[in-house]
């Protein structure tokens, strides 16, 4: 990848602009699911010398660890624009041959400056711990802001399928999910089969909402300004569902037996949606599954020969620790 790749396009998409220059680019790490480039440009605009920062989203080249076609987190993205829920700007989704890069498609969003990991948060010094409570709270937030969302005026019922009730969001999950085991695993495992049982003997009955879910969420996945979110990232995974599910995936908070309680009861405060904890429980378990299938899936570029990257390999080491993690739960 080189300067002149991302010069190119953004004087293409960008006509209006005079010198635009590429001062700046690198990928994000590790990306193993997709590839990440924030390009960083300096251009003259209305008679002004302006910076700015756009965000190159596209799949490796040999194909996505996430079996989500990059068009549909593009849509999703592009939905939620004229939503209350804080994200990037999204530009453009560009599939015109003549501009892809290295033939993938792509698309683009504005930078917004934050940070996405916080090492402040593990520090136990007891003068983290207001910042720990302040961010809880901004967590519940805005999983509350999501939840509560007319999803359905923002159109997610035209790329998303809609669970006919609130009994039937996790039995139509299980049913997606099966598929993509049927494809990305490619060894018969009784193993597996007897998780996905489990899963439908013990899925839990109504839902508390039919809700717009992130999938992935937590720290890591958002862009925070000291202890705002200032933009929700990353809706591979986002689908039509019970809102427990979005809390088994809610990364740092998930694990910790002090923020956990709160970031629950704050929600609860806010969206006035009562998830249980025996049903976030149950989420653990199926967001297990769905790691794996997915880390199959890059075990699978790697052994075709597509994709030989050396992070690929050890996701064979990591799915198997999570099956049997699977098994020893429900008892096997």
């Amino acid at each position: 990848m080189n300067a002149s790749v991302f010069e190119n396009y953004l004087k293409y998409r960008l006509p209006e602009t005079i010198d635009l220059k590429v001062i700046s680019f690198k990928q994000s790490f590790p990306g193993l699911s997709r590839e990440t480039w924030f390009v960083n440009t300096v251009m003259k605009l209305k008679g002004g010398l302006i910076e700015k920062g756009y965000v190159f989203r596209m799949d490796t080249p040999g194909g996505s660890v996430c079996h989500i076609p990059l068009f549909f987190e593009y849509s999703v993205y592009n939905k939620l624009q004229n939503s209350k829920i804080p994200l990037p700007v999204t530009l453009w989704f560009e599939n015109d041959p003549e501009w892809l890069i290295d033939g993938r498609e792509f698309f683009v969003r504005e930078t917004v400056e934050g940070r996405v990991l916080i090492p402040e948060l593990k520090d136990p010094d007891p003068k983290y711990d207001s910042l720990r409570e302040k961010m809880t709270r901004e967590m519940a937030e805005k999983l509350a802001l999501l939840h509560t969302c007319d999803w359905k005026a923002l159109g997610f019922d035209e790329i998303m399928q809609v669970p006919e009730s609130k009994n039937d969001c996790v039995r139509l999950d299980l049913d997606f999910w099966q598929k993509r085991i049927e494809k990305y695993v490619t060894e018969p495992s009784p193993l597996v089969d007897r998780i996905m049982i489990w899963l439908r003997e013990n899925q839990p009955g109504e839902s508390s909402a039919i809700a717009l879910l992130k999938g992935n969420n937590g720290i890591g996945e958002e862009i925070w300004q000291g202890e705002k979110i200032v933009a929700m990232c990353d809706w591979e995974y986002a689908h039509l569902g019970d809102p427990p599910e979005d809390f088994a995936w809610c990364q740092f908070f998930r694990d910790d037996p002090r923020l956990m309680p709160m970031l629950i009861d704050h929600y609860k405060e806010v969206s006035g949606i009562n998830p249980s904890l025996q049903d976030i429980e149950y989420f653990k378990t199926f967001r297990d599954l769905k790691t794996f299938v997915s880390l199959q899936m890059g075990l699978n570029l790697f052994n075709s020969g597509k994709d030989y990257r050396m992070q690929l390999p050890n996701m064979a080491l990591w799915s198997r620790q999570i099956i049997y993690k699977l098994a020893d739960y429900i008892g096997i």
